[in-house]
């Protein structure tokens, strides 16, 4: 959707509205839905024959869309079932009652914009010859019509269960830093010294990111750790990029950022931040004939013995993609003594990563790990620590807006969240975590829907390989919510590989370039235009994977987001929310209110099953054609459940 439409509802489209929502609302679920409208009406901005005769056309398809169920060309089966043969489109279950069919809204969510004949699903093109709007386009859209929370009706969802990883004040391990990048002919090698200055022992995070020349975007991430640091011990952690075909010289920047024993940037004795540097126009070796690097590491900083050590292999190319063919790597495992615990083969299959779990690497000291190609032309190192208890365990209390904001989470979802503290051992119940323990989180996220990345939360804990692709897995395969608030720092690039997703700094004005999206309405009209500017925008490498709603200028290059959607489909059945906004520190002087109507209409992002957004965005300035109509349909997960939907059809040239 962009900025610059004209778009108008009519009386009797208000009137049809009520009327169906008076019929749904005697069938709703629970008293979190409600039989009231949320669309917000945008101003006229001018009218013409044209948008009249595209108005006509919105009402009469969409109509015709909530009416009928459509039809096939063989009759032999719903439109949804047999796709690729769709001749009449329709989403209606019971024409009478105007039910709307889960199954065909789902169908859409997969739907492509360009038309693929075997693939079982009502392709953009295919919709269009079953409305006989040919010559024209469309956008559909549909959300769940929910309460808001100052409406005397208004229920804590219940059915909402989320998890919250808060910004805790850790302790800090203090470190002398030495940033460096050296260039071989063969490989350009980045890398830090790192001198442990804390009173106490210490693991230090190391994390790699090659960037294109002159931006900060994260082609490829990855994590490698320094051995258990002695008080004044040193340990030099470095990683290797070399020539890969078709890779032109100069084409990077890389960045070296270092984190303490609790995932914090690191500081020096005198607690200024050392830990994080920029390399720009870093010169590659000349261009070989090898296809893919290698990374390799270790889960974990640290392990306790008798647990299992996971060891990660991966390959990837030069836009920083899994490696499309299989390949054999070299593992080489060595104790602390010395001797070689396991030297074999490691495959790394197609688009995956390889993954070696020792199971009795069990000797109480510094481990080393090193991965080559087979002839060992290639290799990576990296090490981990095996120790006779756990270490790192020092507590401290939440950050301010982290206890504001759980207080938002437990007023929207009630008791279906406990705010305290995760503890497998003395606190399973608990729904919060923090850098310290968020390793734990993949282990229980199936009991949660909604998984919020609290303001201000230290993101470089989310980095390690288990903890990013576990929430990348729950997102895709179980339908999980994603929500990631604003930070205070450039340090989200665990996103990237997931989700293509940075931040940065932004200076410019906040715009709408889809101010009618729900997230900005339903269930709450929310302020957005006074919330504080954190000077933080997303910058998004996969442009066609969200929506963007909230915009902020950043100069010459155009606009990133302070608030995107992942459109429908494209992260499985689940979706992601990134803003960097923050709830708990919203406005100035803080609105408690406003903060949780903010949090309120990001988390009912998780009923994903009842959006949709369908069809190309709206190109600014054109006129458009609007209608909108407020059907039932039976709840996808709850047996008896009905539920409303607002749908929204749209059609211009």
């Amino acid at each position: 959707m962009a900025n610059g439409f004209r778009r108008r509802i009519r009386a009797d489209e208000r009137a049809h509205t009520a009327a169906v929502g008076f019929v749904a609302s005697m069938l709703i679920f629970g008293a979190t839905f409600a039989a009231v409208v949320q669309f917000q009406n945008e101003p006229l901005a001018g009218h013409d024959a044209e948008s009249e005769d595209l108005d006509v056309k919105a009402r009469q398809a969409l109509g015709l869309i909530v009416a009928q169920s459509g039809s096939t060309s063989t009759g032999l089966a719903a439109w949804h079932s047999d796709a690729d043969r769709l001749q009449r489109f329709g989403l209606a279950s019971d024409p009478a009652t105007r039910t709307l069919e889960y199954g065909k809204i789902k169908n859409l969510r997969s739907s492509k914009l360009t038309e693929d004949g075997a693939n079982a699903i009502a392709d953009y093109p295919e919709v269009l010859r079953g409305l006989g709007l040919q010559g024209y386009n469309i956008h559909l859209r549909s959300y769940p019509v929910l309460l808001s929370m100052e409406d005397s009706r208004w229920t804590a969802h219940a059915d909402m269960r989320p998890a919250y990883v808060a910004q805790y004040d850790d302790p800090v391990a203090p470190a002398d830093v030495t940033h460096s990048v050296v260039a071989q002919a063969t490989y350009v090698e980045p890398g830090a010294t790192i001198t442990n200055r804390h009173v106490k022992d210490a693991i230090y995070q190391v994390t790699f990111v090659l960037n294109t020349t002159g931006q900060q975007n994260a082609q490829v991430v990855e994590t490698h750790y320094t051995k258990l640091l002695r008080p004044g011990d040193t340990d030099y952690v470095w990683t290797r990029y070399y020539p890969i075909q078709s890779w032109t010289s100069p084409t990077t920047s890389i960045e070296v950022r270092v984190a303490d024993s609790y995932m914090a940037v690191a500081k020096d004795t005198s607690g200024n931040t050392i830990g994080q540097r920029f390399f720009n126009g870093v010169s590659m070796p000349a261009s070989g004939n090898e296809k893919y690097n290698l990374l390799v590491h270790a889960d974990d900083q640290h392990y306790v013995s008798g647990e299992t050590v996971t060891i990660l292999g991966d390959h990837f190319d030069k836009d920083g993609k899994r490696s499309n063919q299989g390949i054999q790597g070299r593992l080489t495992v060595t104790r602390p003594d010395g001797t070689v615990h396991f030297n074999g083969t490691l495959d790394l299959e197609k688009n995956k990563p390889g993954k070696y779990e020792c199971t009795t690497c069990t000797m109480v000291g510094n481990w080393s790990v090193l991965l080559t190609t087979t002839s060992g032309a290639r290799g990576q190192r990296d090490s981990f620590h095996v120790s006779a208890a756990a270490m790192f365990t020092e507590t401290s209390g939440p950050d301010p807006i982290a206890i504001t904001e759980q207080g938002y989470v437990t007023a929207i979802a009630g008791g279906s969240f406990d705010a305290t503290l995760y503890d497998p051992a003395t606190n399973p119940g608990g729904d919060v975590f923090r850098a310290s323990n968020v390793r734990e989180l993949p282990d229980v996220l199936s009991r949660y829907n909604i998984l919020i990345i609290g303001s201000k939360f230290r993101q470089s804990a989310l980095e390690p390989h288990a903890v990013k692709e576990g929430i990348a897995n729950w997102v895709n395969d179980t339908g999980g919510t994603l929500v990631v608030l604003g930070s205070v720092a450039q340090n989200a690039q665990w996103l990237q590989p997931l989700y293509g997703a940075g931040i940065h700094n932004a200076n410019g004005g906040v715009s709408a370039p889809d101010p009618g999206h729900p997230i900005l309405h339903a269930p709450e009209g929310l302020a957005y235009q006074s919330y504080n500017d954190n000077g933080k925008a997303w910058r998004l490498k996969q442009d066609d994977y969200y929506t963007h709603v909230l915009s902020k200028g950043v100069g010459n290059q155009g606009s990133e987001d302070t608030l995107a959607v992942s459109k429908p489909g494209v992260f499985g059945d689940g979706s992601v929310i990134l803003s960097t906004y923050m709830p708990g520190s919203l406005m100035t002087p803080q609105s408690d209110l406003e903060g949780k109507k903010f949090l309120h209409n990001l988390m009912s992002q998780s009923y994903t099953m009842l959006f949709l957004d369908f069809g190309p965005a709206i190109p600014p300035g054109v006129p458009v054609g609007s209608s909108t109509r407020l059907a039932a349909i039976p709840h996808p997960s709850v047996p008896g459940a009905i539920v409303e939907v607002q749908v929204v059809l749209y059609v211009f040239r």
